[in-house]
């Protein structure tokens, strides 16, 4: 039997540059019906040197830190004292996570930016020649936002009309993604990167995005085998196990809640999960099960291979290689929206 929990990674507080504390954050959180929060607060782990991780009622909060400034910005986990900018290396950001006992995951490799914010600039990913790193954060909810608002009338749009007119990870970041776990595993998580930024205008006050907005839209959701028991210490070993192996799916709960989501595999009798890796044979099934009636494409290395609208779909396994699975949901007036998007199964 498999254990649910939805998490809501890369949140900053007041300890960097979001607008809430710790205590705002479970709030929300609380609100939003998820399980734990992943605070990774610009270069700093003050919070966590201030004992702010643990359990919080239901709410389980885990300390991470962003690394780097101008590019590169890395999410680490698991991870005990400061590490310098190494904006210009990259892997050197790697290593000295590693060097800790900690695992992280590329930010927002691909984001193009808008000139409405930061004066354009984008915060990417520029060195594919690293190794050692985790994953990618495939879907990053307030970047690719931002990739959407070009202009003063499209970011009125954006936000009042339709928040999210570009959802869905970029094609750029897929297709990496798609073309690393072809030589290895590479785990994909979602974010939302929130801030909650209040600002104001005159007698209007405003605050973008949030947080209990943000924890209604694209969550990572862990598969554990057994439930957490609020031993923070055994529960937070849990989490990170589940996310590092990608046991793990991100699902974008705004319309739909993806929770019941499955992809796994049968060899025989035994069962393997996203993230699993398994030799080759006769008689692998890949399973995928939906929470509710959806698109269901089964991507091959990078390439669809089966595209259908159900709930459960099977599909026996004739090649080595990296699938994974897109579940789009049906929206009003007949649109699709992207929904949930599996970590690989590799088959070696």
């Amino acid at each position: 039997m498999l254990y649910e929990y939805t998490g809501n990674l890369h949140i900053h507080t007041t300890y960097s540059d979001g607008s809430g504390n710790i205590g705002d954050v479970v709030m929300a959180a609380k609100k939003a019906g998820i399980d734990f929060v992943g605070i990774t607060d610009h270069n700093t782990l003050q919070s966590y040197r201030e004992g702010k991780e643990g359990w919080y009622d239901d709410v389980l909060v885990l300390i991470g830190v962003e690394l780097n400034t101008r590019y590169n910005h890395y999410l680490a986990f698991d991870v005990k004292e400061d590490i310098r900018d190494y904006t210009s290396n990259p892997q050197q950001t790697i290593d000295e996570v590693n060097k800790q006992g900690g695992f992280g995951f590329m930010a927002h490799p691909f984001e193009k930016g808008s000139r409405l914010v930061f004066g354009g600039k984008a915060f990417t990913w520029n060195d594919w020649n690293v190794k050692g790193h985790t994953g990618i954060s495939i879907w990053n909810y307030c970047s690719r936002w931002r990739d959407a608002a070009t202009s003063i009338v499209k970011g009125f749009y954006c936000y009042y009309i339709n928040r999210n007119y570009q959802a869905g990870p970029d094609d750029e970041t897929l297709r990496k993604w798609d073309e690393l776990t072809q030589t290895r595993k590479v785990v994909g998580i979602g974010c939302s990167d929130a801030h909650a930024h209040r600002v104001s205008y005159g007698f209007l006050k405003l605050t973008i995005f949030p947080y209990e907005y943000l924890f209604k839209t694209v969550n990572t959701h862990v598969l554990l085998g057994r439930p957490l028991k609020k031993d923070f210490h055994a529960d937070k070993r849990m989490v990170y196990n589940a996310l590092k192996r990608g046991h793990c799916f991100i699902g974008f709960d705004f319309y739909w809640n993806s929770r019941g989501f499955r992809y796994w595999a049968e060899k025989g009798k035994t069962r393997f999960l996203m993230g699993d890796g398994i030799d080759l044979s006769d008689d692998i099934v890949l399973k995928v099960e939906a929470p509710r009636m959806g698109i269901i494409r089964l991507i091959h290395n990078g390439k669809l291979i089966l595209a259908k609208k159900e709930r459960f779909i099977t599909y026996t396994v004739k090649h080595k290689g990296s699938y994974r699975v897109e579940v789009y949901s049906k929206g009003f007036l007949g649109s699709t929206h992207p929904w949930i998007y599996s970590n690989p199964i590799y088959i070696y």
